[in-house]
């Protein structure tokens, strides 16, 4: 039993102490499903986007077996790799393992911030708005970072 005094507005029409721990224990566990769909989102992310690197290698893998000795520059030489969402999406079409390896890495990247972004679309339909604001301010971060890198590279 707690020797913590319990403020009143926890505690139940009654006055119990019941109320109070109920109440805790049904937070608990909204906060456990919202980190549980917050892993699982980062656990798509994650499968995705493995099996998406995965295909990349073996396909520039194919592409190297089928190349005469001392070709690989044709399949890594300059412009051959997709610099651009736009060129790894053509590249795609074209079964390139280079831009099967982008696409890869690009949803390994925009895992976390998917996951971010699960978290406050749940906390704000919970009416948690701080914590809703808060994912907002860790995305706006996320966002400004991905724009200087683009900026400045």
């Amino acid at each position: 039993m707690s020797h913590l005094p319990v403020l009143p507005e926890a505690l139940g029409e009654a006055g119990d102490v019941g109320a109070a721990e109920h109440a805790s224990t049904r937070t608990t566990k909204s906060i456990r499903r919202v980190e549980s769909l917050v892993a699982t989102v980062l656990r798509i992310g994650l499968a995705a986007s493995s099996v998406v690197i995965v295909a990349g290698l073996a396909a520039q893998e194919l592409a190297l077996r089928r190349l005469p000795t001392g070709g690989l520059h044709s399949i890594a030489g300059p412009g051959r790799y997709p610099n651009s969402t736009a060129a790894a999406l053509r590249g795609l079409s074209h079964g390139s393992g280079s831009a099967l390896l982008e696409v890869g890495l690009g949803l390994l990247v925009c895992t976390p911030a998917a996951a971010i972004i699960t978290a406050a679309v749940v906390y704000r339909r919970r009416g948690d708005r701080r914590i809703a604001r808060v994912a907002s301010l860790v995305l706006g971060v996320l966002a400004v970072s991905c724009l200087v890198g683009l900026l400045t590279h």
